[in-house]
């Protein structure tokens, strides 16, 4: 092993994704981008055009939130769920941002 570059450029590749997690977000707007990519097809030769038809529902956003602020082992107080996604649908536009 000695000698050997273990760095060889021809190897080493960096690839950086989701610039738009590269800085500090409102929680709102991180969830909001979340639930838009639900509507993301990746697959597709156009994934940057959204199908909303796949867009989760109220009922799944709900689970959604539920599960997201009981993740700090905490419980979830009234109105938290709905305050949540109150503020979430005000960045649901997030995606123009793209």
């Amino acid at each position: 092993m000695e000698g050997k570059d273990y760095f060889s450029s021809s190897w080493l590749r960096v690839s950086f994704e989701d610039y738009e997690y590269a800085r500090y977000n409102p929680v709102p707007y991180d969830l909001a981008n979340h639930l838009c990519e639900w509507a993301t097809n990746y697959h597709t030769d156009t994934p940057h055009v959204l199908d909303y038809s796949m867009y989760p529902d109220l009922e799944e956003r709900r689970r959604f939130v539920q599960s997201y602020l009981s993740s700090t082992g905490n419980e979830v107080q009234d109105g938290e769920v709905d305050e949540l996604i109150d503020d979430v649908e005000k960045y649901i536009a997030n995606h123009i941002f793209w």
